[in-house]
């Protein structure tokens, strides 16, 4: 049985590995905004499903532009994860679109930045959006 891998273009320099989808883990946008009790999802939690939804009906375009770019010319950049050491998961740093898009297309893993210095990520993020991610497929107008 093959699994089914969403590869990327480019790397920026860091070392790119592949991270099975129903691994990375993120705080609930909704719920976890409590540093008491934090909700922790992945993107198969019939929950956080439901989010994408609402999230999906404020900005159709934007997921749209989206598949229909990673479709067309494959997926450019990697997602950055964040090895978080302290609670020994790997959480998700950047890149929810594209790990929805991953999910919706069946695929089971996807090409990531895995690293444990959050700084380090964060500079990452700032490189995809300097480099024309966001221009490429039309985000910075909307």
């Amino acid at each position: 049985m093959n699994m089914k891998h969403l590869s990327c273009k480019k790397n920026f320099g860091y070392k790119v590995q592949p991270v099975f989808l129903k691994d990375i883990i993120y705080l609930n946008p909704q719920r976890g905004l409590s540093p008491k009790n934090p909700v922790y999802l992945n993107i198969f939690d019939e929950e956080k499903l439901k989010i994408d939804l609402i999230c999906e009906q404020n900005n159709p375009i934007r997921n749209k532009r989206l598949a229909k770019s990673i479709d067309e010319e494959g997926l450019f950049y990697p997602i950055p994860v964040w090895n978080n050491v302290f609670e020994k998961r790997l959480q998700f740093f950047g890149g929810h679109l594209r790990m929805k898009y991953a999910a919706a297309k069946g695929y089971e893993s996807i090409d990531a930045i895995v690293l444990k210095d959050k700084a380090e990520l964060s500079k990452i993020l700032d490189k995809m959006g300097t480099c024309g991610l966001r221009k490429r497929i039309g985000i910075d107008d909307l």
